[in-house]
C-alpha cells in the first residue's frame, strides 16, 4: 500500500515557496505603481534571465548593471522597492500549520528555485520562518533548478538529506512538471494550483 496513506510513514515534506507559501511575486505592488519597474520585472522574469539568476550564475548586482539602466533604475532603487513589498511575499502561516497537522513527525524542508535576493532579504528578516524549517534547500545555493536535466535540485535534496530515495517524501508544489518528475522518481506529491 502507498506510504502516503500512512502519514506517519512520511519522513520528509519538501515545500515550494512561490505558488505555495506565497502567491505574490517579487515587486508585486511596487511594479504596479512604477512603470519602469514593471518593465524591468517583465524583462528579468523572462525565462533564461530568471533561471540564471535563480542558479546564482548572475548576481543581483550584475543583473541590475546589465538591465536596470534601460529603465532608468538603479540597484539601490530596485532593492528599496523589493523591501517595500517584503511583507507581501508570504508565507502562508495557516498552510504551514496544516502541514504540521498532516505530517507531525516529518522534517519540513523549504525546497525552492529562488535567487539569493530571496535568501538575503526575505529569509534573513523572517527568523520565525527560518526556525520553522528543519532545512532549507534553495537553487541559488547549489546552482541548479528543480527542472534542470543532468543534475537538478532533487538530486541535491537526496544528498543533503542523506536519503536513498524519495519513497517516504512528499513534495508540495504548484508546477505540474515538477510534480510529474517527482512522482516518476518515487516521491509523493500534493499539487496545489
Amino acid at each position: 500500500m502507498n506510504n502516503f496513506l500512512f502519514k506517519d510513514k512520511i519522513d520528509v515534506v519538501l515545500i515550494d515557496w512561490h505558488g505555495i507559501l506565497s502567491k505574490r511575486g517579487f515587486w508585486c505592488n511596487q511594479s504596479k505603481i512604477n512603470k519602469n519597474l514593471e518593465n524591468w520585472c517583465n524583462l528579468i522574469f523572462s525565462d533564461e534571465i530568471m533561471k540564471d539568476w535563480m542558479r546564482n550564475k548572475m548576481s543581483f548586482t550584475k543583473l541590475c548593471e546589465d538591465t536596470a539602466y534601460k529603465f532608468k533604475l538603479s540597484q539601490n532603487e530596485i532593492t528599496a522597492y523589493f523591501e517595500n513589498d517584503i511583507e507581501e511575499y508570504g508565507p502562508k502561516w495557516e498552510l504551514l500549520s496544516i502541514i504540521n497537522k498532516l505530517f507531525p513527525s516529518a522534517k519540513k524542508i523549504l525546497f525552492s528555485d529562488n535567487p539569493i535576493l530571496f535568501k538575503e532579504k526575505v529569509l534573513n528578516v523572517n527568523k520565525r520562518l527560518t526556525s520553522y524549517f528543519d532545512s532549507i534547500i534553495l537553487s541559488c545555493d547549489y546552482g541548479v533548478l528543480k527542472d534542470d536535466k543532468k543534475i537538478n535540485l532533487f538530486d541535491v535534496a537526496l544528498e543533503q538529506l542523506n536519503l536513498e530515495n524519495f519513497n517516504n517524501v512528499v513534495l508540495i508544489e504548484d508546477k505540474i512538471g515538477n510534480c510529474t518528475y517527482f512522482r516518476k522518481i518515487g516521491g509523493h506529491i500534493i499539487n496545489i494550483i
